[in-house]
C-alpha cells in the first residue's frame, strides 16, 4: 500500500509540529528529517512563498539567550515558531485550527 499525498503531508506536518513543540523549551537541532519535511511541504505547497519556511528554520535555531528573563526568550521562540507552523499548514491546505494542532500532537504521541 502506498501513502497518499495527504498522508505524507500529515506526516511531514507532524515532524514540523514536533520541532515547534521543542522550540518552546530549547533550540532545535537541524536534523535531516526536519529538513526533508520542510522541503517536502514547500514542494507540495500552493503558494511558492518560502518566507514562512525560512522564518521557521531560522527561529527554531535562535538561542534567544536573555539572562534576565530566560523563560520569556523560550516563550518568544515558541510563539514565533507556532506562527510559522500555522503559515506552513495553510500553504499546504491544512487550516491550523485548535483541533488540527491537537490532532497533530496526538498523532505524534501515539507512535
Amino acid at each position: 500500500m502506498r501513502f497518499t499525498q495527504e498522508q505524507l503531508i500529515w506526516k511531514a506536518l507532524c515532524v514540523v509540529s514536533e520541532a515547534t513543540e521543542q522550540a518552546r523549551k530549547t533550540r532545535v537541532k537541524p536534523t535531516l528529517g526536519l529538513r526533508f519535511a520542510l522541503a517536502y511541504l514547500y514542494a507540495v505547497g500552493s503558494d511558492g512563498d518560502r518566507r514562512c519556511y525560512d522564518g521557521f528554520w531560522k527561529e527554531i535555531q535562535e538561542p534567544h539567550n536573555d539572562v534576565h528573563h530566560p523563560n520569556d526568550s523560550q516563550q518568544r521562540r515558541g510563539t514565533l515558531a507556532q506562527g510559522y507552523m500555522d503559515c506552513i499548514c495553510r500553504s499546504v491546505g491544512v487550516y491550523p485550527t485548535v483541533e488540527v494542532i491537537h490532532r497533530l500532537r496526538e498523532t505524534r504521541l501515539s507512535k
